[in-house]
């Protein structure tokens, strides 16, 4: 008997049917794939939160501070390039962040250098690379309280200490440097700004005093920057939402 081929409507029909559940299911898989690489993310902050918890097992709790007498001509971005919001510009600055940067610092804690970045991170260049991001998390750059240019005296000797925080668990202390795995915008932001003007209930990963890992709304936890001008609101990842209270930083988040 011989079997009887599909009309060109049928055939239509199963392409339809095929398109439609492409349209249903690739978005969720999408979807299931960056979920994904958040729990790596995660899992990656959590264990350079334990690092933290180990540097300061062996610094009588005080926290990390720049090295500046190899950078004093870097002036007051030392900082941001000790602790990884700062991307290197020339040998220099490479080497300065190879042997002085919080990677540096936290080598002999970290076994991995795979952890310094998420899964959904493509500008990040683990290598040191020039004008690249050398981690997906920079340590929070107001915690350097004596970077270079921007203390005097003998404040350049001085450091924080875990006993100058009330609540430890409230603080963060390293954060994604974009929220890679929810980067929307505000509506008609103008050209240039988007990559600092996200929409409020936005996500960013943040790592705590305390050692835990924890996402939170961008709104949340992180102060709102001075450009562009409103109607738009952008953000400074150096600034806790909450503010400052006398120069010391107050718990970010609840």
């Amino acid at each position: 008997m011989q079997r009887k081929a599909f009309t060109l409507i049928e055939l239509l029909v199963v392409i339809a049917i095929i398109a439609i559940l492409a349209a249903i299911l690739f978005p969720v898989f999408a979807q299931a794939k960056q979920a994904a690489k958040s729990i790596t993310c995660i899992s990656n902050e959590k264990q350079i939160g334990l690092s933290f918890q180990m540097y300061l097992g062996d610094n009588d709790d005080s926290l990390p501070v720049v090295y500046y007498q190899d950078s004093q001509d870097a002036q007051d971005w030392t900082g941001e390039l000790a602790s990884g919001f700062w991307a290197p510009n020339g040998p220099t600055q490479i080497a300065y962040a190879k042997t002085h940067s919080i990677r540096a610092l936290f080598n002999p804690y970290v076994k991995n250098d795979g952890v310094w970045k998420c899964p959904s991170d493509s500008s990040t260049d683990l290598t040191y690379k020039q004008s690249s991001w050398f981690t997906s998390y920079p340590y929070r750059f107001y915690m350097f309280y004596t970077w270079s240019g921007a203390a005097s005296g003998d404040q350049k000797n001085r450091t924080y200490n875990l006993s100058s925080f009330q609540k430890p668990a409230n603080t963060w202390i390293f954060n994604e440097a974009v929220p890679y795995h929810d980067l929307r915008s505000q509506p008609n932001i103008p050209a240039g700004y988007a990559g600092c003007c996200w929409q409020p209930n936005v996500k960013m990963n943040f790592i705590f005093m305390d050692g835990h890992a924890k996402s939170h709304a961008i709104d949340q936890a992180i102060g709102h920057g001075f450009w562009p001008y409103p109607p738009f609101i952008s953000y400074d990842k150096n600034w806790p939402r909450k503010g400052w209270d006398g120069g010391w930083p107050i718990e970010d988040t609840d």
